[in-house]
């Protein structure tokens, strides 16, 4: 099972304790990735090389983001489970498969 329909599903089963509660959802400290390593990851799946153009700072970016899954952990026994290797990998493997769909949305 997908990692977000885990999480909506055990939201349902304990809708006494979600409802109206907001969780953040992601990888959490444990499946963190910097934008270099997620480029890694892609040329390594694609086996395609990849050279991303680097801007200069911008004082608005912000230079770490970890979702803090822990009140889903605690709430509703949530945790992920896929990993970025893996998420990448489906990420690929569907791409192909709803082009369809990327072109209605794209169109």
């Amino acid at each position: 099972m997908d990692d977000l329909i885990d999480l909506y599903m055990r939201s349902i089963e304990r809708i006494h304790l979600a409802a109206g509660q907001v969780y953040n959802v992601g990888g959490g400290a444990g499946n963190t990735l910097s934008l270099l390593e997620l480029v890694l990851l892609l040329s390594r799946a694609t086996g395609q090389e990849i050279h991303p153009v680097m801007a200069d700072w911008r004082s608005g970016d912000q230079r770490v983001f970890v979702a803090d899954t822990r009140k889903a952990k605690s709430e509703l026994n949530w945790s992920p489970c896929i990993t970025p290797q893996e998420g990448v990998k489906r990420l690929l493997d569907w791409t192909p498969a709803s082009e369809h769909l990327l072109r209605t949305i794209l169109d």
